[in-house]
C-alpha cells in the first residue's frame, strides 16, 4: 500500500476476536434484525416505490431479502419445489456476511499501521501510551 503520510499523529487499534466468535456475533446481530423486522423494512420500501433492483443495490440484506419477497428463494432452508435442497435467504445471508467480514479482515491486516490487540487492557495501556 502506497499510503501519504499523515500530518496528523493517530492510533489505529483493531480489536482481535476468534473466528468463532465473529461467527456468533454475526448471527446474533442477524437474528436481531429480523426480528426487529428486517423482512417488513424491505417489504414496506418496495411497496413505497423503491424498485427490486434498487433494493438489492443497498446492500446485502436488502439483496437476500427482496430476492425472498420475489418468491427467488425461500425464507428458510429446505426441499426445493424440484426435490433438491434450498438455500433459504436467511442462510445465503449469514454465509454473504461472514465471507464479507472475512475480506475485511484480509484487507486490515494488510494496514501495517493497525495495532491488533484482544483485552480491554490492552487497548486502555496502548490508549495511554500514545496520549502521553
Amino acid at each position: 500500500q502506497n499510503l501519504k503520510p499523515s500530518p496528523y499523529e493517530f492510533l489505529q487499534i483493531g480489536i482481535k476476536t476468534e473466528k468463532e466468535n465473529l461467527h456468533l456475533k454475526i448471527k446474533k446481530r442477524l437474528d436481531e434484525r429480523f426480528e426487529l423486522g428486517m423482512i417488513n423494512e424491505v417489504k414496506r420500501l418496495h411497496l413505497d416505490g423503491v424498485s427490486w433492483e434498487r433494493l438489492e443495490g443497498f446492500g446485502l440484506e436488502y439483496r437476500r431479502i427482496a430476492e425472498y419477497l420475489q418468491g427467488k428463494i425461500p425464507l428458510e432452508s429446505g426441499m426445493s419445489a424440484k426435490g433438491g435442497c434450498a438455500s433459504g435467504a436467511k442462510e445465503k445471508l449469514y454465509f454473504d456476511i461472514v465471507h464479507y467480514a472475512k475480506r475485511q479482515m484480509t484487507w486490515f491486516q494488510k494496514d501495517k499501521r493497525i495495532i491488533w490487540l484482544k483485552e480491554y487492557e490492552e487497548i486502555e495501556n496502548a490508549v495511554s501510551d500514545f496520549i502521553k
